[in-house]
């Protein structure tokens, strides 16, 4: 098995990481989860800004939303400005949520190829090793701070050999054996690569698996079988055929 989605979590705001509210590699983390705190000069200056606007000069729409704007530009929230205008008040803090759902990795982890680990690799993850982000920590806007491997999304990769690769195609049914515990599932060919890996002489397919009850592992290994197109076909015993030299014919009797 293999994960087949991970996104970037990222900061909208240049500044320091006052709080963080995850701390471990591989802690999950639901869609909507406050994951750490900014503060950011940038961001303060323009609340400030837009305050001073709204505090001496409410009637002067051009520069209300040209401050409102520069906020927006800078990433800030539309619920976020909106309780800035009721309050009046400077947030010296913004928060940063998760827009997914899944597992943290750390950045370190990310030239990682999570698809070609297997189960022993990952034992050097401890699930308790604290992430390298730290409190108090600087950071840009867009870096990238956390990884997010979406478990509950998994692929078989399947490696097809040569002489078979003309017989496999999207939509064939699979039966497979995870080895781990001897679980037999079913599923379909969901995507054939159309490209050979450099040095390899083998094509892969993928089996895409919903793994919303974390009952599979990744990095598990599996035995598959494909089953084949189904044709009508004649079978006959080899004494029925008569040998002319160049080719090879049968009689059939019909009533």
């Amino acid at each position: 098995f293999v994960t087949r989605e991970m996104n970037n979590i990222s900061s909208l705001y240049s500044g320091r990481i006052e709080k963080l509210y995850v701390k471990y590699a591989y802690q999950e983390v639901k869609k909507g989860q406050r994951l750490f705190d900014v503060y950011s000069p940038e961001l303060v200056s323009a609340q400030e800004n837009l305050i001073y606007i709204l505090n001496n000069d409410p009637n002067e729409n051009t520069l209300v939303e040209s401050a409102k704007q520069k906020l927006l530009l800078l990433g800030f929230a539309d619920n976020l400005l909106a309780a800035v205008i009721s309050t009046k008040k400077v947030m010296t803090t913004v928060p940063v949520y998760s827009k997914y759902e899944g597992h943290i990795h750390p950045v370190e982890t990310q030239s990682v190829d999570m698809n070609s680990m297997g189960s022993a690799s990952k034992e050097n993850f401890q699930s308790n090793k604290e992430v390298p982000v730290k409190e108090g920590m600087y950071i840009m806007m867009g870096q990238t701070v956390f990884n997010l491997v979406n478990s509950h999304k998994l692929a078989v990769i399947l490696q097809i050999k040569t002489e078979d690769i003309a017989k496999v195609h999207k939509g064939l049914e699979v039966e497979m054996i995870i080895e781990d515990n001897g679980m037999t599932m079913n599923g379909k060919i969901d995507f054939v690569n159309p490209f050979f890996k450099e040095g390899s002489k083998t094509m892969t397919a993928k089996v895409y698996i919903e793994n919303s009850g974390h009952n599979h592992k990744v990095g598990s290994l599996v035995k598959a079988k494909i089953k084949g197109e189904e044709f009508e076909t004649l079978w006959i015993p080899v004494t029925a055929l008569v040998d002319l030299g160049k080719e090879k014919i049968v009689w059939k009797l019909e009533s």
